[in-house]
């Protein structure tokens, strides 16, 4: 009688088919991983071009309401497409509308004011800011847009 084998694997290696399964694993992990920080690289830097739009609005905003009501850059006489300005500062366009707000209405002033005795004293003040770098042919570039309403 032969004695029964018995179906002893030697610990010294791994077979070719563990080998690639071990592989495969591995390549899906930090191919996940490598995933993961992109995307929040990607996240990271539109972010931070959209505080720096937001910090652009809201230094040109304050610029703004720190002047006297009367004062000529807050003017918004005659038409409120006259008060449309555009500035540009450095890689980045700042539009500022100012217009004259009926109180009652909450809409542009009708008939709109031709000099200061006919001012309905409330301004509506919009600044837009936008990033020229970020401006293509096939989509328009981010835009950080703050309104105020101002009154004397």
């Amino acid at each position: 009688m032969k004695p029964a084998r018995e179906n002893v694997r030697s610990n010294a290696g791994v077979t070719l088919a563990e080998l690639l399964v071990s592989l495969l694993i591995i390549t899906i992990v930090i191919y996940a991983i490598i995933n993961f920080f992109s995307l929040n690289l990607f996240q990271s830097t539109k972010e931070l071009k959209r505080s720096k739009l937001y910090y652009k609005a809201m230094t040109k905003m304050e610029e703004l309401i720190s002047k006297d009501y009367s004062s000529i850059d807050l003017e918004s006489f005659y038409s409120p497409l006259n008060s449309i300005k555009f500035i540009e500062d450095g890689k980045f366009l700042v539009k500022v509308q100012i217009e004259s707000i009926d109180p009652l209405t909450n809409l542009p002033a009708d008939p709109y004011p031709i000099k200061l005795s006919e001012d309905p004293m409330l301004k509506k003040i919009t600044v837009s800011v936008a990033n020229l770098d970020d401006y293509d042919e096939k989509r328009l570039p981010a835009q950080v847009n703050l309104v105020r309403f101002i009154s004397p």
